[in-house]
């Protein structure tokens, strides 16, 4: 039996992936800073990530064989201070690294990195999408972190016989989600009339459950070992489409107005929303076809079964 230990496993994806775990045959521990509520399993304290990384703390890892990261800081904000961009290297850079460090001293003998589609840039070109041997181009900080996270867990690991998996999701959705995703929810929910009807881009995605499942397969897996894998549900889908489906699932009419992406574009620019019109407007496709044919795994869920999940629970 294998002992398993998650860090963030309070949080969005972390929550899953001890749910699917719990149906293996391995020991998980929880490396959280507080007891998630309504776990049994016995967890081990975390430290702030910064403060691991400035070496003002350490963190137990005897008789860890796999660990898998998911605690970070998951996006950047626009116009950050200093001392916030300085905290979120600190945390998803040095955090990493300090656990690097600390698995090898252990005798961890697999470390998972969760990382991020965002590595890759913000857009793909129609018919393109991202891979796993593209050159890195992270356009925003949160990006570069984990990019930066990546390097130095690979870094730390040369010469050791401690195997690195990297794992990078686009969006992920899921029961329990929040922000943008959750409004969009809301939004598709009340059959108003919305100007996107002629948005023809392409967007991946991927279920926290199936991310759980692929993270399950690839922290023992032999073939996954020294890979970095692109992450997807398989289905890419417009933010029409997304729309539509959301409407349908919730019973709500589906009214979507043919308006052209290059007037929603500008308008949204003059409006100071540049940021909304990438993420509603712009295609951003993750090639996750080698990761499936490498470790035979199909996402569990399809798109429609894992929206409907989403849509019945609330964050």
């Amino acid at each position: 039996m294998s002992v398993v230990a998650i860090t963030g496993a309070g949080g969005f994806v972390g929550r899953a992936l001890v749910k699917r775990l719990a149906q293996g045959q391995h020991e998980v521990v929880p490396l959280v800073r507080s007891p998630i509520p309504g776990n049994t399993a016995s967890h081990r304290d975390l430290p702030n990530l910064a403060s691991l990384a400035a070496g003002e703390a350490g963190v137990d890892l005897s008789g860890v064989d796999i660990l898998i990261h998911c605690a970070a800081i998951t996006q950047s904000k626009t116009n950050m201070t200093e001392a916030e961009r300085q905290h979120l290297f600190a945390v998803n850079v040095g955090g990493t690294a300090a656990l690097a460090r600390e698995a090898v001293v252990a005798g961890v003998k697999r470390f998972v990195l969760l990382s991020s589609a965002k590595v890759n840039g913000e857009t793909t070109a129609p018919g393109t999408a991202f891979r796993a041997d593209d050159p890195a181009a992270p356009l925003d900080d949160y990006g570069l972190s984990k990019l930066q996270a990546e390097q130095s867990l690979v870094s730390t690991a040369v010469g050791t016989s401690l195997e690195t998996v990297i794992i990078r999701p686009p969006l992920v959705y899921g029961p329990g989600v929040a922000g943008n995703f959750r409004q969009l929810i809301k939004l598709s929910a009340k059959g108003l009339p919305l100007p996107l009807g002629g948005v023809h881009n392409r967007r991946s995605m991927i279920a926290v459950d199936n991310l759980a499942d692929l993270i399950a397969l690839a922290m023992d897996h032999d073939k996954a070992a020294g890979r970095i894998l692109m992450a997807s549900d398989g289905e890419d889908i417009s933010t029409s489409e997304l729309i539509a489906r959301l409407a349908r699932l919730q019973g709500a009419p589906v009214r979507l107005l043919s308006v052209p992406a290059s007037i929603l574009i500008s308008a949204l620019a003059l409006m100071g929303r540049k940021g909304i019109a990438d993420r509603l407007l712009s295609s951003f496709q993750v090639d996750s076809a080698g990761t499936r044919a490498l470790l035979d795994w199909t996402p569990p869920l399809g798109v429609d079964a894992a929206l409907a999940d989403t849509i019945s629970s609330p964050p």
